[in-house]
């Protein structure tokens, strides 16, 4: 199954989109982002943002339709330079777009503005911030920015899922000048699947499943569980959890460099772009898909003239 120290492996990084707390069960009555208003609610056809997933990921999406409050956007990712095929979503609310942060709702939640500098231009933002025991977090909007208005967000004192650019049908250079990473020279961190709680992921390996969780993230580790499962994820009859504890460090060191990029590979859960790493131990030789959300995909273990398969049969990030 996925391996659960270091010397077994780790998974790949990066970044995800997370559903925005901001989905609310109706239309926002208010226009403040901690109403739930976005800046979707004014969105234009050619509206553009483009956010950096890792240091070699980026993702965009532009409004293509808009139609009273149904925005229509396509998304497309970029590795290593080589962009995709943009994917056409379905016309949804304007209010209940994904964005790239999670605003809790059973914690307190403080909000402030402040201004800053990002790519050569003052942002004005509105700032969510709340504790999560010993972490503390801040989600920056921006008002200016299309596509929602999501800027950054800011764990532990580390960025997560950053502001790249953004434009519209009259600005397609985009407005901002070289963007930088906020945490450049921090060193490693983890992808987004493992630096908040409550994300989960389930793995096939022959007839058995395992259910991976998120429970604990302090800005510098992730602790989380393996669960023997059913298909759907939900736990074993008396199975028993396994609690592990990931570093950055431990991440980097157990995968410092993907042998090849960009591998389409197809499972239950969807067809992913991942990065490919091998690993050599005695006679045992280890392959790992992982995706930009820093998802274990596939994985398969050559053991003399066995081979072992694991594959993803769903993720949700909370």
């Amino acid at each position: 199954m996925v391996r659960k120290a270091i010397s077994l492996g780790v998974a790949l990084a990066a970044l995800a989109l997370l559903a925005v707390n901001a989905q609310a069960a109706g239309k926002p009555t208010g226009t403040e982002f901690k109403d739930g208003w976005n800046t979707y609610a004014t969105a234009k056809v050619g509206d553009w943002v483009e956010y950096q997933i890792t240091d070699t990921v980026s993702r965009r999406i532009e409004v293509k339709v808009v139609k009273d409050d149904k925005i229509t956007v396509a998304e497309s990712v970029t590795s290593d330079g080589k962009a995709g095929e943009p994917k056409e979503k379905k016309p949804a609310d304007w209010w209940s777009m994904k964005m790239q942060a999670n605003i809790p709702t059973n914690m307190n939640v403080d909000w402030s503005t402040k201004e800053i500098t990002h790519g050569g231009v003052t942002l004005k933002c509105d700032v969510a911030s709340w504790m999560n025991g010993a972490l503390s977090n801040e989600v920056y909007f921006c008002k200016d920015v299309r596509c929602g208005g999501y800027v950054k967000m800011v764990m532990g004192g580390k960025t997560g899922v950053w502001l790249k650019n953004y434009g519209d049908a009259t600005k397609k250079e985009g407005y901002l000048k070289s963007a930088e990473n906020p945490d450049a020279g921090k060193g490693p961190t983890l992808p987004p699947f493992y630096n908040s709680a409550g994300n989960t992921a389930v793995f096939k390996t022959g007839e058995n499943y395992m259910r991976r969780q998120t429970d604990d993230f302090d800005g510098k580790a992730v602790t989380f569980t393996d669960t023997p499962c059913d298909k759907d994820g939900k736990p074993l009859p008396d199975a028993k959890a396994v609690s592990t504890t990931w570093s950055d460090a431990d991440w980097a060191k157990a995968y410092p460099k993907p042998s090849a990029k960009d591998q389409k590979v197809k499972v239950a859960a969807g067809e992913y772009s991942c990065a490919l790493y091998e690993s050599t131990e005695g006679a045992r030789t280890t392959k790992d898909w992982l995706s930009a959300e820093g998802v274990l995909v596939k994985r398969e273990v050559k053991e003399g003239d066995k081979i072992t398969v694991t594959e993803l049969v769903s993720v949700r990030f909370k």
